[in-house]
């Protein structure tokens, strides 16, 4: 064995050394491709204290109103054989389009629970999350357009604070609005909040028993998929979570469901359905016709990469850069390569 290895065989038994290099944290891949038009606050600091602090502010106080309407939680001692968990803010910055057509953005406060620390037996039991299948939601819209059908779409405000937890459940009080009186105890929770790892299930459980109620039948194979044929009429709902798809064969059947929604829930009528999970319609009633289009999306993730201004063969140019790689040097030069690429 030559010194060499004696010197590795014998490396195991002497003092880690550990690299000087200053440790960074991960780059936010995500960040980049930002699909608003103004900055989210990441932090209750920086929502408190941004140059929107006062549209942060309104959106949070409006969270806290629908909590207290759905007394969501009561505040009670430390629990000593409990977990007690924290909650933090998250902030958005949509765009909507309104029924006018023109968009506006909206800022959006969520009070979420920190599910990421429940455990499983524990915490929670069961989850699930009431997701309509894209398929199911292409088919819907081929019908709707085919026959002459009524698309709509509404909003669930606070959708996951309407549903009963079935687990004990305790959190820290939020941070800006702590109760002055009792700022040492913690909130036992009597609704779902956001963030509960249980809380989709929960919402579901309690939509689909409405639904149930009101004489819809749940279509297999889709959970989220539900028909009502009353007399001559048709009314379908799809539903993504807290965002509702109603199809009706007239007028009068959707005005029916919506009202029927607003008594049950707190809803956000959206009119005329414009956009379905970022996917822009296009819909000619007098042709039949109903298209589906990213072009806005495609255009923000453009922008934001900085492509925006170039033309389509400078653009094709600089793909090819990016991927474009020779095998090996002697084999394949870049330029043979690139032609090959932009030739396809």
């Amino acid at each position: 064995m030559s010194e060499d290895d004696n010197q590795g065989c014998g490396g195991s038994q002497d003092t880690l050394h550990r690299s000087d290099r200053a440790r960074r944290p991960p780059v936010e891949y995500w960040r980049p491709v930002s699909l608003v038009a103004h900055e989210a606050p990441m932090t209750y600091v920086q929502a408190v204290q941004g140059q929107e602090s006062a549209k942060s502010r309104i959106a949070m106080d409006e969270e806290m109103e629908a909590i207290r309407k759905n007394k969501t939680w009561r505040l009670t001692d430390r629990p000593a054989s409990r977990r007690v968990l924290k909650v933090k803010w998250v902030y958005k910055v949509k765009n909507e389009v309104l029924k006018n057509g023109n968009n506006t953005t909206r800022h959006k406060a969520r009070l979420c629970f920190m599910g990421n620390r429940q455990i499983k037996g524990v915490d929670f039991n069961e989850t699930f999350a009431p997701v309509a299948k894209f398929t199911t939601i292409r088919c819907i819209l081929a019908l709707t357009a085919a026959n002459g059908w009524e698309l709509h779409q509404m909003d669930v405000k606070t959708a996951f604070l309407n549903g009963d937890l079935d687990e004990e459940v305790y959190m820290e009080q939020p941070d800006g609005y702590d109760d002055p009186t009792y700022p040492h105890k913690v909130c036992w929770l009597l609704q779902a909040l956001y963030g509960l790892k249980q809380a989709p299930k929960m919402w579901y459980a309690k939509l689909k028993d409405f639904l149930k109620s009101q004489g819809f039948d749940n279509i297999d194979p889709d959970a989220c998929l539900y028909l009502l044929m009353d007399e001559d009429e048709v009314i379908i709902v799809l539903v993504y979570v807290d965002d509702l798809l109603l199809v009706a064969s007239s007028l009068a059947a959707i005005y029916k469901i919506k009202k029927a929604l607003h008594e049950r829930f707190e809803m956000k009528d959206l009119g005329e359905a414009k956009v379905i999970l970022g996917l822009e319609i296009r819909r000619d009633k007098t042709l039949g016709t109903l298209k589906l289009s990213q072009g806005k999306y495609a255009a923000q993730v453009l922008e934001s990469s900085g492509w925006r201004s170039a033309n389509r063969s400078e653009r094709r140019w600089r793909w090819a850069c990016s991927w474009a790689r020779p095998t090996t040097a002697t084999t394949r030069c870049p330029t043979a390569t690139l032609s090959a690429v932009l030739c396809t």
